[in-house]
């Protein structure tokens, strides 16, 4: 996770301060937009895969959490 947060500093750091939190409101949407769309063409996929492979469950989850840790801090940046 290190990496991605300072991979996004420094991109946010690219953009003058007053522009700072509309681009990282921006960013925000489309990556929640790109997710909602992933798991919507997806969501078959991952019920037959918690489905046959119990062992998905916690790997799913520790993906989530990633997820919600970066969206997360992108919002306390914006």
């Amino acid at each position: 996770m290190d990496f991605l947060f300072k991979a996004y500093d420094a991109f946010i750091l690219n953009f003058p301060n007053q522009y700072q939190g509309l681009v990282s409101l921006g960013l925000l949407a489309m990556i929640i937009l790109g997710l909602f769309q992933l798991i919507k063409k997806s969501l078959l996929w991952l019920f037959l895969l918690v489905l046959f492979v119990p062992a998905a469950i916690p790997i799913l989850s520790k993906i989530g959490q990633g997820v919600l840790l970066f969206l997360q801090y992108i919002v306390s940046k914006a």
